[in-house]
């Protein structure tokens, strides 16, 4: 799943076929909620804690030190943004996050 304007009914699809929706403004919102997500995951550690293997919500959310729900829907988003895969009600780090954002505090 990607995060972006997409219609999922009848009248948001052709709101969107006639130019009603403002896309920019969507898409500024979420690249700041993207934005944001990645610095709170580095902060805590999140992608350090799926470092070695996949974890539910609850196993990351103990790893980390925080609340379990608010972990799932920060987990959600990372997914929605593409780095982190869900399956199986598990998450584990997509290729540009293990690149990127693991010992990350390390390298600045």
């Amino acid at each position: 799943m990607k995060v972006g304007a997409v219609p999922e009914n009848l009248l948001e699809y052709l709101l969107d076929c006639f130019g009603v929706i403002p896309i920019p403004m969507i898409d500024t919102f979420q690249a700041m909620v993207r934005a944001r997500a990645i610095m709170v995951g580095v902060k805590l550690d999140l992608f350090e804690a799926l470092k070695d293997q996949s974890a539910t919500a609850a196993d990351v959310a103990a790893r980390i030190g925080a609340a379990p729900h608010a972990t799932e829907k920060l987990l959600n988003a990372l997914v929605g943004s593409g780095y982190l895969h869900w399956s199986d009600g598990r998450y584990q780090l997509a290729a540009v996050a293990r690149r990127w954002l693991l010992n990350f505090t390390a390298a600045v």
